[in-house]
């Protein structure tokens, strides 16, 4: 069990990272738009592709504030969703329906980097400690059931 605290958007994107690596069952993100996370890297998404084809029954689901920009900016992300939306769920929350400033990255109920505030990189990074991170998942779980619109791929030639 740990947890530290980073300061700068190097560290955040590090931290989430580590988290995303040694995810093997679920992985959920709650986040404005992953632009300041680092999952566009090739490192990320590869991990993230890592987790979705060697762990079959592995759940990803990332909740957005902002999906708008996601075809444009994290076009790996898409092109696995088109692969693997049985086990891939993007969806954007309304920030009427979920009116927080922070952001959440959970790996199998153990492992969590958590941003206080959207516009900062502070953040804690907590790993094996299950109960420390029972309060996230919780939070996590709130918003995806809240109204949401499931943002899915477009099919070249049909709108």
């Amino acid at each position: 069990m740990s947890r530290t605290i980073y300061e700068s958007w190097h560290d955040y994107q590090v931290a989430f990272a580590q988290v995303l690596a040694l995810a093997t069952a679920e992985l959920c993100i709650f986040d404005d738009n992953l632009e300041k996370t680092g999952l566009a890297e090739l490192p990320n998404m590869e991990a993230l592709r890592f987790l979705l084809t060697e762990h079959p029954r592995a759940s990803v689901r990332i909740a957005l504030r902002d999906a708008s920009q996601l075809r444009h900016r994290q076009p790996r992300l898409v092109q696995l969703l088109r692969t693997h939306s049985h086990t891939l769920k993007i969806q954007e929350v309304s920030a009427i329906h979920v009116p927080r400033r922070d952001c959440v990255i959970l790996a199998d109920g153990l492992h969590a980097v958590a941003r206080f505030d959207l516009t900062q990189p502070r953040c804690k990074l907590v790993l094996d400690d299950g109960n420390e991170v029972q309060p996230y998942a919780e939070l996590f779980a709130e918003i995806w059931k809240t109204p949401g619109t499931p943002f899915a791929p477009e099919i070249a030639g049909l709108r």
